[in-house]
């Protein structure tokens, strides 16, 4: 019930975002904002799997789980694509590599999950929740390194307090959003190894923790695209003289300099 209860709010906060980006991205044309918006909205599908499933991934039935699968994995390449877009732009970067180790990782944990779902093997099992679970952390610490970085470029600079408070807010989101990548294949080691009881405990354990990761990565981007969203487009109305600042030219200074 407390998970439903907190995916409901989730689902809230990224439907309300992506409205956000949407009418952004159309009052600006900014292309890149698109691939945040297919993020969002597969965020959101994966959310509401995980709220009603009961395995380890959060999903029960063999279609639902292939989708969520499905889904996940667009969800990764969108982010991907997003901070190339955003931050990287026709320049150099470990885009190919990122893109291409997360295809593979990709691949191998949905064999893994056929595998699994054809005839159930506990080392099936973990093949599958670590690569996938590698292919989150990736993306997600690749997102949070580049926003970390064009924070650190403009934080000394004459530059509206609101967009540099994004890029931390983003930043320690997606710091947040990388964190099951790290413990969800522990807790399959326990699932393996560990009595029934724990088993049942730290499952229970896990699929509020995972509500509550998102729910806070939910917050911290509802605040950092709508909220400071809002301050930064009301300030430039008022100054009028302050340029849009985009990401990949900060990038390119920094290069540069």
């Amino acid at each position: 019930m407390i998970n439903i209860f907190l995916s409901s709010i989730i689902l809230v906060l990224f439907i309300i975002t992506i409205v956000k980006l949407y009418s952004r991205m159309r009052k600006t044309k900014l292309s890149n904002l698109r691939w945040l918006i297919g993020f969002f909205i597969c965020a959101s599908m994966v959310g509401i799997f995980k709220s009603v499933g009961t395995t380890t991934t959060g999903v029960g039935f063999t279609i639902s789980e292939i989708s969520y699968y499905i889904v996940q994995f667009l969800s990764l390449f969108f982010i991907i694509i997003f901070t190339k877009q955003t931050f990287y732009k026709e320049m150099h970067s470990f885009f190919k590599l990122i893109f291409a180790t997360g295809l593979a990782l990709s691949a191998s944990s949905f064999t893994f999950a056929i595998l699994r779902l054809i005839e159930y093997s506990d080392m099936f099992n973990f093949f599958d929740i670590y690569f996938l679970s590698l292919t989150i952390f990736i993306a997600a610490l690749w997102n949070a390194s580049a926003s970390f970085s064009a924070y650190n470029l403009i934080k000394e600079q004459d530059i509206n307090k609101y967009v540099k408070r994004r890029y931390i807010i983003i930043g320690i989101s997606s710091i947040v959003y990388a964190l099951p990548g790290f413990y969800i294949p522990l807790q399959v080691i326990v699932r393996m190894i560990g009595p029934t009881g724990l088993v049942e405990i730290t499952s229970s354990i896990l699929k509020i923790f995972n509500a509550v990761i998102l729910l806070i990565f939910a917050v911290g981007n509802f605040y950092a695209w709508v909220t400071l969203g809002s301050k930064i487009e009301k300030l430039k109305a008022k100054t009028l003289s302050e340029p849009e600042i985009k990401e990949e030219d900060l990038m390119k200074l920094a290069r540069e300099g």
